[in-house]
C-alpha cells in the first residue's frame, strides 16, 4: 500500500481509516474504500495532515485498479494538503517517491528518473527503509536498461540490504529483477541462485503473487535467450501458480461469506427468541388471527394456487437457463485450457525441432499468440482478478486494435455483482460487439455501464445499417441476440433491442440485489 503502517502526523482516526481501507482493498472492495474515504473527509475534525493521508489512501485504491492518471491526481491533491503543514519537506519527499513508483509502473522512465534524482540528491531524506529500497531498486533497473550491468548488480545488492532490514517479504521484487539482469549477462549460475532465493522468500511469507512474478521473469529471460524449452517450462509453472492463487482467493471469499452467514443466523436466532416470548404473552390474539387467516385462505386458495404454479414455472425456467449458461462457461473454460496447455505446448515443441530454420520462429510466436487470444475469448481468465470494468476496457481495446471500428466505453461500476453474474454481463457485451462486427457495417460503437439506484444498466449502441428486430429474432438464426435476451432473464433482468437504418441500441437492466 502507498502508506504502509503508521505515518508521521497520522492521527488515531486516520490510522483506523488506513486499517479499514487496507482490508477492503485486499478483499477487492474498492467501492467500499472510496465511500469510506469520502465519508472521513467530510468530518469536521479532519485537518490538513489527516486529509493528506486520506487522499494518499485514495491514490492507492486507484493504483490497485490500474487507473494511473487518477492515482497521480490524488497524489497531487494529497501533496497540496501536506504543503499547508509545518512538515512540508516530509510530505514532499514521500509524494515524490509515490509518484516515481507510479510512473515506473506506466514505463514513464524519464519522468520517474527526474523525481528519483531529486530523492537521491537529498540522500533519501524523510523516506523509510522500505521505500528507500524500492527507489534504489528502480535506479538499478534504469542502469540495467542502459546496459551498465556491473553497476546495476551493485545497486540491486544495496536495495536488497535495505529491503531485508525493513520489509523482507518484498525481497522477491528485487530478486526477480536480478534474474533478468543475470539472463542478459549470461551468468547462469548466479541466475539459478537468485531464482532459488526468490522462491524461498515468497514461500516463507506465503505470497503466491511473488512466486508467480519470479516464474514470469524466468519465462521472459529464457525467451529472450532463445531457450524456448525452458521458457515453456517456466510458463507452465506460472500458470499452475496462477490457478493456485485464484483458488486461495476463492477460499478466502468463501470463508468471509460463511462468517457473515453465521453472524446473520445468530441474529435471526435472537430475533426468533424474542418473538417466542411475545407469542406467549399474546396467544389469544394470535389464535384469533389464525382463525381469520384460515377463513381468508380458503377464499383465495384457488387464485393463490394458480399464481404459485406460474411462479414456480418461471423459477424453474430461470434456474434451467442459469445452469445451461454455467455448463457452457465450464465447457469454454475446458477448451480454453486445452488450447493454452496442449496446443501451445505442441507448437512450441515443433518450433524447437525446427531450430535450423530460424525464420519460422516469428510465425510460431504469432501462432502461439493467436491461440492465447482464442483461449482468452473463450474464457476471460483475468475477469476474476481485475474485475468487470477493466475486462470490458481490455475487450474494447482489443477490438480497436484488430478491427476498423471506432469504439468507446463509459463505465461507472464498482463490482456490485458477484463474479458469476459479472461473467454473464461480460458475455452480453461480448455478444453485442460481435454482432456489430459481423452484421452492422458500423463505423463507431459505444458501450455504457452505469449503476442507477438498485440496478446495473448496460447499453451497447452503434451507427450501423440496423435491422428488423422482430423479424430477425423470429427467423430463428439470431443466436447472438437471443443469447443476450436469455442471459438477461437468467440474471433476473430484461433486455430491450431497438434498431433503425441509422443504428442499433441494446439496453439491458440487471438488478443488483
Amino acid at each position: 500500500m502507498l502508506a504502509a503502517g503508521p505515518c508521521y502526523g497520522q492521527s488515531p482516526e486516520a490510522r483506523a481509516l488506513y486499517d479499514r481501507v487496507y482490508r477492503y482493498n485486499n478483499a477487492f472492495k474498492y467501492d467500499s474504500s472510496q465511500l469510506l474515504i469520502h465519508a472521513f473527509l467530510s468530518e469536521p475534525y479532519v485537518g490538513e495532515e489527516d486529509a493528506y493521508h486520506a487522499y494518499l489512501y485514495m491514490a492507492d485504491t486507484y493504483k490497485r485498479l490500474f487507473d494511473y492518471p487518477t492515482t497521480l491526481r490524488y497524489l497531487n491533491t494529497a501533496l497540496s494538503h501536506g504543503l499547508r503543514t509545518k512538515n512540508k519537506a516530509y510530505y514532499l519527499a514521500n509524494i515524490r517517491c509515490q509518484k516515481a513508483l507510479a510512473l515506473f509502473d506506466t514505463q514513464a522512465y524519464s519522468q520517474a528518473d527526474s523525481l528519483m534524482k531529486l530523492l537521491s540528491a537529498s540522500r533519501y531524506a524523510h523516506l523509510d527503509g522500505e521505500y528507500r529500497s524500492k527507489i534504489v531498486m528502480q535506479e538499478a533497473y534504469l542502469l540495467f536498461l542502459a546496459k551498465q550491468y556491473g553497476l546495476a548488480e551493485t545497486t540491486y545488492d544495496r536495495a536488497i540490504t535495505l529491503m531485508r532490514g525493513t520489509s523482507p517479504c518484498d525481497l522477491p521484487m528485487i530478486y526477480a529483477k536480478k534474474i533478468q539482469l543475470y539472463g542478459a549477462m549470461h551468468e547462469d549460475t548466479k541466475l539459478q541462485d537468485v531464482y532459488g532465493r526468490s522462491l524461498r522468500a515468497a514461500d516463507s511469507c506465503r505470497i503466491y503473487k511473488y512466486a508467480m512474478y519470479t516464474e514470469e521473469m524466468m519465462y521472459q529471460t529464457y525467451k529472450a535467450q532463445g531457450n524456448y524449452t525452458k521458457a515453456f517450462q517456466s510458463l507452465l509453472v506460472f500458470d499452475s501458480l496462477q490457478d493456485h492463487y485464484n483458488k486461495e482467493e476463492r477460499l478466502d471469499k468463501i470463508a468471509e461469506l460463511d462468517k457473515k452467514y453465521q453472524t446473520e443466523r445468530k441474529e435471526q436466532e435472537i430475533i426468533a427468541g424474542k418473538k417466542e416470548i411475545t407469542y406467549q404473552h399474546t396467544w389469544i390474539l394470535l389464535l384469533m388471527a389464525i382463525i381469520v387467516a384460515i377463513i381468508l385462505g380458503l377464499v383465495i386458495y384457488r387464485l393463490g394456487q394458480k399464481q404459485r404454479q406460474l411462479e414456480q414455472e418461471r423459477e424453474r425456467s430461470q434456474a434451467f437457463t442459469q445452469l445451461l449458461f454455467a455448463q457452457i462457461e465450464e465447457e469454454r473454460r475446458r477448451i480454453a485450457t486445452d488450447l493454452h496447455d496442449s496446443v501451445s505446448h505442441s507448437i512450441l515443441a515443433l518450433k524447437n525441432n525446427l531450430y535450423e530454420q530460424p525464420h519460422l520462429g516469428g510465425r510460431f510466436d504469432e501462432l502461439i499468440a493467436e491461440i492465447r487470444g482464442i483461449s482468452r475469448n473463450l474464457h476471460p481468465i483475468m475477469l476474476a482478478k481485475v474485475g468487470l470494468r477493466v475486462s470490458v476496457e481490455q475487450l474494447v481495446e482489443r477490438i480497436q486494435h484488430s478491427d476498423e471500428l471506432f469504439i468507446t466505453a463509459s463505465i461507472a461500476y464498482a463490482a456490485q455483482l458477484p463474479l458469476e453474474k459479472e461473467l454473464q454481463v461480460y458475455r452480453i457485451i461480448q455478444e453485442g460487439l460481435n454482432n456489430i462486427l459481423k452484421y452492422a457495417h458500423a463505423r463507431a460503437a459505444k458501450v455504457t455501464l452505469v449503476v442507477h439506484e438498485a440496478s446495473l444498466l448496460v447499453e451497447i449502441k452503434d451507427n450501423g445499417i440496423g435491422f428488423e428486430v422482430k423479424k430477425t429474432i423470429a427467423g430463428g438464426n439470431a443466436f447472438g441476440l437471443s443469447s443476450i435476451v436469455e442471459r438477461s432473464k437468467a440474471l433476473g433482468g430484461s433486455a430491450h433491442i431497438q434498431s433503425a437504418p441509422t443504428g442499433t441500441r441494446i439496453s439491458v437492466t440487471i438488478p443488483l440485489a
